[in-house]
């Protein structure tokens, strides 16, 4: 993150580009700090079999706990794809929003991402609409955080959202620790979209 603050001819900060980036500051708490919607919304991941209590690596529940010493990966004849379920009764979409997807990488395993991509999809009783890209990017390391329109895709009956990691260093196996969905702290909702919808478990 690059602010472009630099000091004057004294050395010093100006104090209105002190005070601005005080109020990005407080901005990043008011909406990266808060509840992860995802954990809310979320009825059904890609694979859900935590054996006999122990840590499977391959949940993608995992990366919805909060929790950075737990992490997805594929398993290892699977592609590297992580999708989620999301119950669209249980996320309400608002217009005047706006909303964050963000993505945290295992540092400690190291950064190993290079391309990735988002998609979304409508899912109802009879079918399954075809996949819509709604973010790419390169590497994610600690946080990627991409901005994202909900709202013309949350019209649905069911929603399934997916991260394709498309690329990594040396070949290998992503880890993600954390998928999360943000609503801006600062944005004013006129009009939202919650919709019934059935749990897909």
């Amino acid at each position: 993150l690059q602010l472009n603050v630099p000091p004057n001819k004294d050395g010093l900060l100006e104090d209105s580009d002190v005070e601005r980036v005080k109020e990005f500051g407080s901005w990043v708490k008011r909406t990266f700090s808060g509840t992860n919607l995802l954990s809310k919304a979320v009825s059904f991941s890609q694979r859900n079999n935590e054996i006999a209590g122990c840590f499977d690596p391959g949940n993608p529940d995992n990366t919805l706990d909060n929790d950075q010493t737990t992490f997805w990966t594929p398993y290892k004849d699977d592609p590297h794809v992580i999708t989620f379920w999301v119950d669209t009764q249980k996320l309400t979409v608002c217009k005047g929003d706006s909303y964050y997807v963000t993505i945290m990488e295992n540092i400690a395993f190291g950064q190993v991402i290079a391309n990735h991509t988002i998609q979304i999809r409508s899912v109802n009783d009879e079918s399954m609409s075809e996949w819509e890209t709604i973010a790419t990017g390169t590497t994610v390391g600690y946080k990627r955080i991409h901005p994202v329109n909900l709202l013309e895709n949350i019209n649905r009956d069911g929603v399934q959202l997916r991260i394709i990691i498309t690329k990594t260093v040396l070949n290998a196996k992503p880890q993600l620790t954390n998928v999360a969905l943000h609503k801006d702290a600062d944005t004013y909702s006129t009009t939202c979209r919650t919709l019934p919808t059935k749990a897909y478990k």
